[in-house]
């Protein structure tokens, strides 16, 4: 087919070969197109200019420039599916589109062998629309160039802006066509673009996460009264290609699970169709125990992280019941030995968010279980270890401190335990026992001493006389 220009349209775009061979020498395809539907996955369409079934097609000093495989087609110059053979010598693709994948070579169980010399081998600004591969698309295939430039192609949606792969791997391809990969997603020195893996792409084939810190053992804080433990990090898990890529383009879903009786609540199943599940979890589960998040995708192998729950804090117990950390209520604290709570022994107390039982301050008492202390009665002192208030006996007062009883000072008498003093014109020597009644002042003498006090001098009353 020498020296022929060939604008078509139809299945195959210009030539559609079933189990057949063709040498194309010296030709050059121009604005042809594929109006069969075909995703490149084994069914019939796809080819903007040439389709290859189960056939052997050599192209040789050949242009296939401006071809489209629409209407849902792979390939946008050439599709071959299913065993076919193609040769290809010093032969360029330029601007052609595919609606799905392979914007300029879609391969279904075939191969493409690629030679050029000076690298006349040439695939540009070709472009997938809407699938993977913007310049070639492999599916269980095989592609071989030495030599060439593959530059400048796209797939806006999907990935592999040079090349897509699925189920063989091309790998090695020639760093000299094809830039080396670096890192994921790197910058293509050709100018390739695509929505994930710029120079090269495959279909998915672990599940991972996107962030390595996410690997590492999650340590929950178990919650209090009531509720779950929501994880500190929301794992983020990553659908990856071969190269360590997130495949943007997939839908799959995503599940968590667990294991030991362990309760999950909040979003246990995504699918949000760009390449990672973001997982908000809550953890039920006995606090100070371990466990196991189980991430898991349909036909790929699940990873796990490891969960530690945290112990209860000290001033909470956990409820074997409820598998969750409750507080002590005021007047109890919490016993470690016992893992619940105790109440607080008379004489001390304790609010609920205490760790230790508070003995009582002087002059106040508690009860058993108490969440406070009582200040004891005036006239009363605390006694019995703070437990219960005591009164003091007749002629006695309870002292400043509040400690106990102590007899009345001279000039003071007492029969409720409160020490109080003589009224005036009486008086209390002090020298009683039991100093309960005030005597009233005798005469006083030339000393101006009264009996055992001081008398009256102007209108100054002094000792109670």
């Amino acid at each position: 087919m020498p020296d022929v220009i060939i604008p078509a349209s139809g299945c195959g775009g210009a030539i559609v070969l079933l189990s057949s061979t063709a040498k194309i020498d010296h030709s050059t395809f121009i604005n042809c197109n594929s109006t069969g539907g075909g995703d490149g996955g084994g069914g019939g369409g796809g080819g903007g200019a040439v389709y290859a079934f189960l056939s052997d097609v050599s192209l040789i000093d050949s242009i296939g420039n401006d071809n489209r495989a629409l209407s849902g087609g792979s390939g946008g110059f050439i599709a071959a599916t299913s065993g076919a053979t193609v040769t290809v010598f010093n032969s360029s693709f330029a601007r052609n589109q595919a609606f799905l994948h392979g914007g300029a070579v879609s391969l279904v169980s075939s191969t493409l062998t690629a030679t050029g010399k000076q690298s006349r081998f040439r695939v540009q600004d070709n472009i997938a629309l809407t699938g993977s591969g913007g310049a070639f698309y492999l599916d269980t295939s095989s592609l071989s160039v030495t030599s060439g430039s593959v530059a400048q192609n796209s797939a806006p949606r999907g990935g592999g802006g040079a090349i897509f792969w699925r189920g063989t791997s091309p790998e090695p391809l020639a760093t000299a066509v094809f830039a080396p990969f670096t890192i994921p997603d790197a910058v293509d020195p050709n100018g390739n673009t695509a929505l994930f893996g710029n120079t090269r792409a495959s279909e998915m084939v672990r599940i991972g996460f996107a962030d390595a810190a996410s690997v590492n053992t999650i340590s929950a804080t178990p919650q209090i009264s009531g509720g779950d433990s929501i994880l500190p990090s929301s794992p983020v898990v990553a659908l990856l290609d071969y190269y360590n890529q997130t495949v943007r383009s997939d839908t799959r879903v995503v599940t968590v699970s667990s294991v030991n009786g362990t309760i999950l609540t909040g979003s246990t199943v995504l699918n949000s169709g760009v390449g990672v599940r973001a997982f908000s979890i809550g953890v039920v589960k006995f606090p100070g125990t371990t466990s196991e998040l189980i991430f898991s995708a349909l036909g790929f192998p699940e990873i796990r992280i490891p969960i530690v729950m945290a112990n209860c804090p000290p001033s909470q117990f956990a409820d074997v019941i409820l598998n969750r950390c409750n507080r002590c209520v005021s007047g109890f604290v919490y016993n470690s030995s016992l893992s619940s709570c105790r109440p607080c022994d008379a004489g001390s107390a304790s609010m609920g968010s205490s760790t230790n039982c508070t003995k009582c301050t002087t002059g106040s008492i508690s009860a058993i279980g108490a969440n406070e202390c009582t200040p004891c009665p005036f006239g009363t002192w605390a006694v019995d270890n703070q437990r219960s208030c005591g009164r003091c006996n007749s002629g006695q007062g309870v002292t400043a401190d509040g400690t106990g009883c102590q007899k009345c000072d001279a000039g003071a008498v007492s029969t409720n335990g409160v020490c109080a003093p003589c009224e005036l014109g009486k008086f209390s020597s002090g020298a009683e026992a039991t100093p309960t009644v005030c005597s009233l002042c005798g005469k006083c003498n030339i000393s101006r001493l009264c009996v055992g006090v001081a008398c009256r001098m102007s209108a100054v009353l002094i000792n109670g006389c």
